[in-house]
């Protein structure tokens, strides 16, 4: 007995969750083909199975004693560990009820979950230059090749040009900021912070 399935178009990708989960597409439904003798009536128990990462198989979706194989649509899938990647592998098992219980299973379909950005940051002031100060800006999430655009909201104040794209920008006089954080992957996201003269 073969299992011949096409494959989604997210298997082998990678997806960024902003916090919303998310959703896979349907899997096209697989088509079965016999290697031992055909019979007219035909039932069938599939069973769609997934694992998490290094975790065990577990059946998430079956039914039996039916005619067709439907296509299946996984539930949304959550990241919630920061800067972590989980990867789901998905694939369909079907036993041939009539012909000595034969089982087939489908290719395994994966794809990847990695959590979205997230920042926080915490000012320092300048010990060597009085007045001015530093910001730690921390990101976590999202992949590690990330890019950093800052501008000045006061129109007043022009943010250095040599911090523009520093994840830690130096020599900043009281103020609010904006930085525009992105990567290669996860939807942007962009921090507001006031720098006061008390800090």
């Amino acid at each position: 007995m073969h299992l011949n399935a096409i494959a989604p178009s997210w298997d082998g990708k990678e997806f960024c969750d902003g916090g919303n989960g998310y959703d896979a597409e349907l899997i096209n439904a697989p088509t079965i083909s016999y290697t031992g003798a055909k019979v007219d009536e035909v039932a069938y128990h599939f069973a769609w199975e997934r694992k998490i990462n290094d975790g065990k198989w577990e059946e998430v979706s079956s039914g039996h004693k039916i005619s067709f194989i439907p296509a299946f649509n996984p539930p949304v899938v959550f990241n919630k560990k920061a800067g972590k990647t989980d990867i789901y592998y998905w694939r369909l098992k079907v036993t041939d009820l009539i012909n000595n219980n034969q089982t087939a299973t489908s290719s395994t379909y994966t794809f990847k979950v990695i959590s979205g950005l997230v920042a926080s940051h915490k000012m320092i002031a300048s010990t060597s230059n009085p007045g001015k100060f530093s910001i730690d800006l921390s990101v976590e999430g999202g992949h590690a090749d990330k890019s950093f655009s800052w501008i000045s909201l006061d129109k007043a104040n022009k943010f250095p040009n040599s911090e523009i794209s520093k994840q830690r920008p130096d020599g900043l006089i009281p103020g609010a900021y904006k930085v525009t954080i992105s990567d290669k992957g996860c939807p942007s996201i962009t921090e507001t912070i006031t720098v006061n003269k008390s800090q």
